[in-house]
């Protein structure tokens, strides 16, 4: 398994592979070059595993990169790229003056200009010539040390980091690696909340004990400063927290040790999604209104769902009501076939029918995804997601037994290319 580390709030996403003139058998690991040379993200067929440091406004990311080109060769980076290269490029379509990118053969500079989100793609030439290109990477530009909420001492403050869910034995949901989250966190909804806890360990590795009053140790959450108000109400309770859900949407929020009343450490910012109540999805025979069935993991023991195209690779799977791991993206025209792994609550793996009318597999559009970026296909062990046009959208999967809905999968982005 590759290292994976990371500094500050960045967010990355997959998106689908824009190869230029190569397969998709070139291994390409983006390298901090002010961390060793730690690798902190890599590509994975056509999508991003980790993410990068983020980047304050006038500061800079110093990057290089490891490339294995389909061959299995690692090409050797020139410092002034005549030969092989490391070039980074604003995405197409990709908001401008967020960042400036400066090339040095070997490396690149990625400096922070104003507050912001943007895309960029790494690409290997060869002569002067693009002959691999990476899917594009959301890079946030944040503000400097003015609030906590970018803490650069994320990494440095502790050392175990992991949201426990008190609903559910303590199970951990989320963690913290380096600055970016592990995990994900349930969703909630409309007038429920969740009830979360803390694994807290310090840099020193002395396991803090909250204390119910949050005295001397505490856990906090806030929203985030540019989390969207209105979808969540947070309540703090010393060595708990409680997000209630408010309103459909999603927002952000970030979580707090305190010491003596005192923030010692924040995380990375989280999403948290909001849905409708159980009474908007009771009738699993509408399938617009199970996207969030609340018996996810009563339903299943095993949901993977898998490439058809690249050998039934397990792309993401189901732990306990939220996702791990992501779809890779669609181009325009272009289509994902997916597969499907089941195995029920009471462990017996159900073998899907070509017709589906015994045990079939379905997708659906959630009820609050875009419509217009993709159609939807069912063939009974099998679907389709095909693009049409570009942009994010969400989907649901379900397990059907003799045309009836038995389980529904929690919502998943699916990110349309060009």
């Amino acid at each position: 398994m590759k290292k994976i580390a990371s500094l500050v709030i960045i967010t990355l996403t997959a998106f689908t592979l824009a190869a230029c003139g190569s397969g998709s058998d070139v291994e390409f690991e983006i390298l901090n070059r002010r961390d060793d040379e730690t690798v902190v993200a890599y590509i994975h067929d056509d999508h991003w595993h980790g993410s990068l440091p983020a980047v304050e406004e006038g500061q800079s990311l110093s990057l290089g990169a490891k490339i294995t080109d389909e061959d299995g060769n690692v090409r050797e980076l020139d410092s002034d790229g005549s030969h092989n290269g490391f070039t980074v490029t604003l995405h197409e379509g990709a908001q401008e003056d967020i960042v400036d990118l400066d090339q040095h053969g070997d490396h690149v500079h990625i400096t922070g200009v104003s507050e912001g989100i943007t895309q960029v793609v790494f690409n290997w030439t060869h002569h002067g010539e693009v002959r691999y290109s990476t899917p594009p990477i959301n890079v946030e530009v944040v503000h400097g040390h003015d609030d906590h909420d970018h803490d650069h001492d994320h990494d440095a403050a502790v050392d175990t980091f992991e949201i426990l869910n008190r609903r559910d034995d303590n199970d951990r949901v989320a963690y913290v690696h380096g600055d970016h989250w592990h995990g994900s966190l349930p969703s909630v909804p409309v007038g429920e909340s969740l009830s979360l806890g803390l694994n807290l360990v310090d840099e020193d590795g002395n396991e803090r004990e909250l204390d119910s009053d949050g005295s001397h140790n505490g856990f906090e959450v806030t929203l985030y400063e540019h989390g969207e108000e209105g979808i969540v109400e947070l309540d703090n309770h010393g060595d708990h927290v409680h997000i209630k859900g408010v309103s459909p949407g999603t927002t952000q929020v970030v979580f707090h040790w305190t010491h003596d009343g005192e923030v010692r450490y924040t995380s990375p910012m989280i999403n948290v999604e909001v849905v409708e109540g159980e009474d908007h999805h009771d009738d699993h025979d509408h399938h617009d209104d199970h996207d969030h069935d609340h018996d996810h993991d009563a339903a299943v023991d095993t949901f993977e769902v898998l490439d058809r195209s690249d050998n039934d690779d397990v792309l993401v799977y189901i732990h306990d009501n939220h996702w791990h791991g992501s779809l890779p993206n669609v181009t325009v025209g272009t289509h994902l076939s997916l597969g499907l792994n089941l195995v029920d609550e009471d462990g017996n793996a159900r073998e899907l029918d070509s017709d589906g009318s015994h045990n079939g597999f379905e997708v659906t559009l959630y009820d609050h995804g875009e419509e217009g970026i993709v159609e939807l296909d069912n063939h009974g062990d099998h679907v389709h997601i095909k693009g049409v046009s570009a942009g994010v959208t969400q989907v649901v999967f379900h397990w059907t037994h003799d045309g009836e809905v038995r389980y529904s999968t929690p919502p998943i982005d699916v990110e349309v290319v060009e």
